[in-house]
């Protein structure tokens, strides 16, 4: 199976958020669409799942000899909102069961998918709670367990990991790449390390359009643009922990920033996130915060083009 995107146009009364979008993604492909904010990644994916239709062009899924529209095919389709909507009062499994039901399938089939996913979205211990007592991370996996609730074959997540810990986004990140070995997934996100973490393809849109169509390593390889972190660790004093971090292979740079944070400069796909979690587990510090710091998309134009 193949999606298919093909000149792709939309706008907002005088503001075009999508021009001229295409591309295609295959079953057992995960692809980023990153940019900043205001780039047309949500609304592209909005037109993805047949939410929104758009003013020119079309999406449609190739298998042989076929093509049906994505309009027409939200069944195979499995989509999670940014702002992911939910109804607080009702235990997960009954909104799960919910979920089934909207798309037509039967509830002796959603049960038996309900047992299958709850377990690999880590949520066996939050079966009976109801949603407003999750947290966010367990909310998170909720809503990557609402899109897969029918088996679609293709998963479409908006920012599946804003506002997680390390930790929790490191269990999203498991969840995707299990998803992504038998189906066409594609992430939206604002969080350049987020896609290159996660995905093999990366499509950075700026202003509506596709400036770059890569796999992560060529994207890598064609920018020295070092990846941002900003890090906050407790334990030790602040001479003491940028003394470690110096050591940490990949750590080209530390910047203190206001209060106790540091901006740690960092080379690119070096899975430097471990590296930080291992040297402070071997000093007995503990970290606060960890976050990545946002990469524009104009920093990587010139490389690119």
């Amino acid at each position: 199976m193949e999606l298919v995107v093909e000149n792709v146009t939309k706008s907002f009364g005088r503001r075009k958020a999508i021009d001229s979008l295409s591309f295609n993604a295959r079953k057992g492909e995960i692809i980023g669409l990153w940019g900043a904010d205001g780039a047309g990644k949500s609304t592209a994916m909005k037109i993805l799942a047949g939410i929104l239709y758009p003013d020119r062009g079309s999406v449609f899924f190739t298998n042989r000899a076929t093509r049906e529209p994505a309009t027409r095919a939200k069944a195979h389709i499995g989509y999670m909102a940014e702002h992911n909507p939910m109804y607080e009062k009702m235990n997960v499994v009954d909104f799960l069961l919910l979920i089934g039901t909207l798309y037509r399938v039967s509830r002796h089939r959603t049960s038996a998918r309900i047992r299958e996913i709850m377990p690999a979205c880590g949520l066996e211990n939050e079966k009976y709670k109801n949603i407003g007592e999750l947290s966010k991370g367990c909310r998170q996996r909720l809503g990557i367990a609402q899109a897969l609730v029918h088996d679609p074959e293709v998963l479409l997540l908006d920012e599946p990991t804003a506002g997680l810990d390390p930790n929790q986004g490191t269990g999203i990140r498991n969840i995707i790449r299990a998803a992504g070995k038998e189906k066409i997934v594609i992430i939206g996100s604002r969080l350049l390390t987020e896609i290159e973490s996660t995905c093999e393809r990366v499509i950075i849109m700026h202003r509506g359009k596709i400036v770059a169509n890569q796999t992560t390593r060529e994207l890598q390889a064609s920018t020295s643009i070092d990846l941002r972190l900003k890090v906050s660790i407790k334990g030790g004093n602040l001479e003491q922990v940028k003394e470690v971090l110096r050591r940490v292979p990949g750590i080209h740079r530390i910047i203190e920033r206001e209060g106790e944070h540091l901006e740690l400069r960092c080379k690119r796909g070096s899975a430097i996130e471990s590296s930080i979690f291992d040297a402070c587990q071997d000093n007995h510090w503990y970290i606060t915060e960890l976050t990545p710091l946002p990469t524009h998309p104009e920093e990587l134009l010139h490389p690119i083009t």
